[in-house]
């Protein structure tokens, strides 16, 4: 009935398809992310995809107080969505990457205080990371890397956000 009830029965390799339309995705805890302390949008499942069907076409809002966002999962995918993280939180990305081999491509993400972060609080140290294919606009940060090796950002549009367009704090990081 839900894409949380949809990404918890997806197993590796499987994908979740959102037709046309706006999702409005309300942040709630889940004992899977920070043992329950922290409101999430849609946490990923490794090897699974979110896949709309194009980015002018299926819009996800995520609104709500917390970590009201997408975060990934080893080897996840999220494709062809516009994202925009309306939730109270400050410093809260539209989707967090926190895990290795997960890939965000072919989406538009907006209106978020920052975009996409790739690493959280030093908790974890994604790997190989792909951000390609984005337009990233009109946040207050665009993309921030704070933790991670090999960060791969291939042919995105990164406009018009308030403070940083990119902002990295590791080496691996290719342009």
């Amino acid at each position: 009935e839900t894409i949380r009830d949809a990404m918890n029965a997806a197993s590796s390799g499987d994908t979740v398809y959102l037709t046309e339309g706006t999702y409005t995705i309300l942040g709630e805890t889940n004992p899977a992310w920070e043992n329950g302390t922290r409101y999430v949008g849609i946490l990923m499942k490794a090897g699974v995809t979110l896949k709309g069907a194009g980015a002018e076409k299926t819009l996800l809002e995520l609104t709500g107080g917390g970590l009201s966002t997408i975060i990934d999962a080893d080897n996840s995918v999220i494709e062809g969505l516009t994202i925009i993280n309306q939730s109270t939180c400050a410093g809260c990305p539209a989707v967090l990457l926190v895990s290795n081999s997960s890939k965000v491509k072919n989406c538009i993400i907006k209106g978020s205080d920052t975009g996409i972060v790739v690493g959280w609080g030093g908790l974890t140290i994604p790997a190989n990371i792909e951000i390609t294919n984005n337009l990233v606009i009109n946040n207050a940060t665009g993309i921030s890397v704070t933790y991670g090796t090999n960060i791969n950002l291939v042919n995105n549009t990164i406009a018009y956000n308030n403070i940083n367009g990119i902002s990295a704090f590791v080496n691996s990081v290719s342009i």
